[in-house]
């Protein structure tokens, strides 16, 4: 299965430390995987940007955002515990904890409050969903942005004369390696306008002439 959102894994979190006891963050995210019957590919899971599993992540911000509504308090660095106040909630046995539920809290509408910047007109499609953690975002943002870039370019390349093209391959090349990657050895020759690619290496790195 999917790993679930960052506010979906809020209350198997909490449930996790209801015993009482510090609870280290990585006894934590084994817990809730096994709660939540994830799968070691689930847990491997990685962000766009290949940095952290996508289960880490939204674990981590889970907890975050529950303990500046104070339901949970950080005992020592990488350990946590369950307050009163998260107590108390799980006595009521509610279906699900999220933003919703914690933005009753005082101390969380205010922190909520204070991160609030101006949105950008979401015109290129950013991700905006309280869904996503701001990692996700982010890589989800940066995504978009090199597909877009990756649409101009292509763009550019098929609007331009034939000669721009068999410069754009002849550096590619030497690029790559021909000619000794010294770029002084590529050359457009320009030729009969037959659709082909009319240029010269000298010399390529594996001394074979073009």
């Amino acid at each position: 299965m999917a790993v679930p959102d960052f506010q979906s894994l809020m209350l198997p979190t909490l449930q996790v430390l209801s015993n009482g006891r510090p609870t280290p963050v990585v006894k934590i995210r084994k817990r809730v995987a096994v709660a939540e019957a994830l799968t070691t590919e689930d847990m491997q899971e990685l962000l766009p940007s290949g940095r952290q599993p996508v289960f880490t992540n939204r674990i981590a911000w889970a907890l975050v955002h529950m303990q500046r509504a104070g339901l949970v308090a950080r005992a020592e660095r990488g350990v946590y515990l369950i307050t009163d106040d998260g107590k108390h909630l799980l006595s009521k046995a509610p279906a699900r904890i999220d933003m919703k539920t914690l933005a009753k809290y005082p101390a969380y509408a205010r922190w909520r409050n204070e991160q609030k910047q101006p949105r950008p007109v979401n015109g290129g499609g950013v991700p905006t969903s309280d869904s996503s953690t701001p990692e996700e975002i982010l890589d989800q943002a940066a995504e978009q942005l090199r597909h877009a870039l990756e649409a101009e370019v292509l763009d550019q390349v098929r609007g331009a004369p034939p000669s721009f093209l068999e410069r754009i391959i002849v550096d590619l090349l030497v690029a790559m390696g021909y000619g000794g990657g010294d770029e002084t050895m590529g050359h457009v020759t320009g030729g009969s306008g037959d659709g082909g690619i009319d240029g010269k290496i000298r010399e390529d790195a594996l001394a074979v002439r073009g």
